[in-house]
């Protein structure tokens, strides 16, 4: 993963708010809980630019074009089908009856030999389109005629035939709303056609996306599609300090080795957790899933110019970034997964000459940048002019992350300030709630990178810098905690035994059980001696146990 490779990619979810309910176009508003959030199952920025295999499950070659999805007769086949990874969940619980709705404009361009579908409540993102619920399309004598169908289930079937039916070549504007109880509203132009009166329930909590039983020709635009979701995860509180490793009950670290500098690690030492010479595969999470949150750290130490040895050669280079991922889908993962498949952000320098001396940046990435800022010169932190106080003594920054109810804030300031003087470096409103692992990031040049970058002249960058005091706090309104106990990350150590010097008053005991503690090992000329005493005694017992003489 490249810096060039964070420009790429379609831009993520246009947010849309927090409320749901109600028929499509008189929703009233419901008032948000921590967690409760309202999806973009499908928005324009899903299919104008490119297809991106992150929000979609494709299969077969369905195009886009002109900010249109395009399925075409000669290029697709029964098997082609475009579904959102979102998932549509029952709310009823939480006062929310609608589980999934939305506006999808279809015109369809050539006569259909089989099926188009805009299915719902499928179990998979990768299950057959017409596997669940569907809006089905279909030839009927010549014009479109439209059905809404149970493909499995006891309501198996024909759930409504429309009677009206429409015209090759036209807009249909389909206008559709699910109740998570299976009864559904249907508007085409201006026919409503379903009016939540249906006998049999349709599908509702699954998956949504767009295929078709024959090859068509259908143009798909001016789609926006939304679901009803409910982030709470079972998750703990945590509190790390890093005074004793940490608690592997709660964390987990992985600590890279692609790099070109060593030590390469993610470890506890002196009482923080250092990254060092971190790369692409650096990195601490948590072990519990987040969806509203308030994250604290204090990072007491960044490189901020490369140590050199000697001769000139660096051992240690300047930090590159300090990331963060938010709605991350594993524990175990890559740098690939946690900027891809999660939201993500980092702060970053620009180096010249060996020290940053420009604005430091935010950006929102998910293979796009939502949202860029600058900070200040007082917290570009990454200089070095910044990273002393007036005594000369490195600062502490305190780093604040926040996720509450879709809104991403991010925060900055220097220990020795009050609390009310943090710094606002991002506040970005997504219009949903990321549920999933939160994790800590080094970046930097792997092992090839580095090599091809001395070969041209060029400096490398790793994550160089130290964590501490980590706290995240659940702030779901109705939080789902549970107690989870110490585990010390640390490999447990062995002592040594406690060896004397002389006998006591037992005469065949060989070591002391209540012998004053002594340094590992044996040091003195005495201790020598005493050590191999102790394996000549130690050996004529043997023989005697044995028989031996």
């Amino acid at each position: 993963m490249k810096k060039s490779l964070l420009k790429k990619g379609i831009a993520f979810l246009a947010c849309l708010g927090i409320c749901l309910g109600g028929f499509v176009g008189v929703m009233p508003t419901i008032t948000a809980k921590a967690g409760m959030s309202t999806q973009q199952v499908v928005t324009e920025d899903m299919y104008k630019d490119e297809l991106s295999n992150q929000k979609w499950y494709k299969t077969g070659d369905i195009s886009q074009k002109d900010g249109k999805i395009v399925f075409k007769k000669d290029k697709t086949n029964a098997e082609s089908k475009l579904v959102s990874v979102i998932l549509a969940n029952d709310l009823r619980e939480m006062g929310i009856d609608t589980c999934i709705n939305g506006t999808v404009t279809v015109k369809v361009n050539e006569v259909l030999t089989g099926e188009f579908y805009i299915g719902f409540g499928l179990a998979r993102p990768y299950s057959a389109v017409n596997s669940a619920s569907a809006i089905c399309l279909y030839d009927n004598g010549g014009t479109v005629g439209v059905k809404v169908k149970n493909f499995a289930g006891e309501n198996l079937g024909v759930v409504y035939t429309a009677q009206t039916t429409y015209t090759y070549n036209e807009d249909l504007v389909i206008d559709f709303d699910v109740f998570s109880a299976g009864s559904m509203y249907l508007k085409i132009n201006n026919d409503v056609l379903l009016n939540h009166d249906n006998e049999k329930k349709v599908a509702s909590v699954g998956y949504f996306g767009f295929g078709q039983s024959a090859p068509s020709s259908v143009e798909i635009y001016n789609a926006e599609v939304r679901a009803a979701t409910y982030d709470r995860p079972t998750n703990s509180n945590i509190n790390e300090t890093f005074s004793d490793g940490f608690n592997s009950a709660l964390l987990y670290s992985e600590g890279g080795n692609s790099g070109y500098y060593t030590p390469e690690k993610v470890v506890c030492e002196d009482g923080v957790l250092k990254f060092t010479n971190v790369t692409v595969t650096g990195y601490i999470s948590t072990k519990y899933e987040f969806s509203n949150f308030t994250m604290t750290y204090d990072i007491p130490h960044i490189q901020r110019v490369a140590e050199k040895d000697t001769e000139g050669n660096i051992i240690t280079p300047a930090t590159n970034w300090i990331g963060v991922s938010i709605g991350c889908s594993a524990i175990k993962t890559n740098s690939a997964v946690a900027v891809a498949q999660s939201l993500f952000f980092y702060m970053m320098p620009v180096y010249v000459n060996g020290d940053a001396i420009s604005f430091a940046c935010v950006l929102l990435n998910n293979y796009s940048i939502l949202k860029q800022t600058s900070i200040s010169n007082e917290y570009n932190f990454f200089a070095t002019k910044n990273g002393v106080d007036g005594d000369g003594n490195e600062r502490t920054i305190n780093l604040k992350v926040e996720m509450l109810d879709g809104k991403l804030q991010v925060f900055v300031k220097y220990d020795n300030e009050p609390t009310n003087r943090y710094y606002k470096v991002l506040d970005y409103d997504l219009g949903y709630t990321p549920q999933g692992f939160v994790q800590i990031w080094g970046y930097g040049d792997d092992f090839n990178y580095v090599q091809n970058n001395m070969a041209n002249g060029r400096e490398s960058y790793c994550a160089n810098y130290w964590i501490d005091n980590l706290i995240i706090e659940n702030k779901d309104k109705n939080p789902n905690l549970v107690e989870t106990g110490f585990t010390s990350s640390k490999f447990p150590e062995q002592d040594d035994f406690l060896y004397v010097d002389g006998w006591d008053n037992r005469g065949d005991t060989l070591f002391k059980a209540d012998a004053p503690p002594k340094k590992k090992g044996c040091k003195s000329s005495v201790d020598i001696g005493s050590c191999m005493m102790l394996a000549l005694v130690g050996s004529v017992l043997m023989l005697k146990k044995k028989g031996g003489k």
